[in-house]
């Protein structure tokens, strides 16, 4: 976790190099250190929780259990998906329902990629948009085009060991 010191940003296990590898030139200029912290991200149910609803990370490690897939059905109902290595730098922030979360700041000025994103948002309607689909049997592939849903970008396991779910697509 974070002190005062240190800022944490919390990526998918597959994009951490990639993520490490693009923003090191510019931890240059605001002369600071960016490293992967190897230790896994615990993400527990509590009350106020940061992430979505009521999910938040937290320093100690939980029981084990079904905590995995109730986080990931509780972010898939909040339309809400960690973007991984399959599907990354596909989607405008808007496509996969970032600014709904507080993820992007169109206040903010000069950051990479800003003239279309801000473009998208002020001037133009982004026509891919998130949506939530069912499954049941076997799960849909991240990454590749599923029916006639889009592309899947998150698939969460209900409870019942995993024989049914929810797939986030973008179409």
């Amino acid at each position: 976790m974070a002190d005062e010191q240190e800022v944490s940003l919390l990526v998918h296990d597959s994009l951490a190099e990639r993520t490490v590898a693009f923003l090191t030139p510019y931890a240059r200029f605001a002369r600071c250190e960016i490293s992967i912290d190897d230790e896994p991200v615990v993400i527990q149910q509590q009350d106020g929780g940061t992430i979505v609803g009521k999910w938040q990370v937290l320093e100690q490690q939980p029981a084990k259990g079904v905590a995995d897939d109730l986080l990931a059905m509780d972010l898939a109902l909040a339309a809400f998906a960690f973007i991984s290595a399959p599907v990354s730098e596909q989607f405008l922030p808007q496509m996969i329902n970032l600014p709904a979360h507080q993820a992007v700041d169109f206040d903010k000025g000069c950051y990479l990629g800003q003239e279309v994103v801000a473009r998208a948002q002020f001037r133009g309607a982004v026509k891919r948009t998130l949506s939530s689909t069912p499954w049941s049997e076997s799960p849909p592939t991240i990454g590749e085009k599923w029916q006639d849903h889009g592309v899947v970008i998150w698939v969460a396991n209900s409870k019942d060991n995993g024989a049914s779910g929810i797939a986030l697509t973008v179409s």
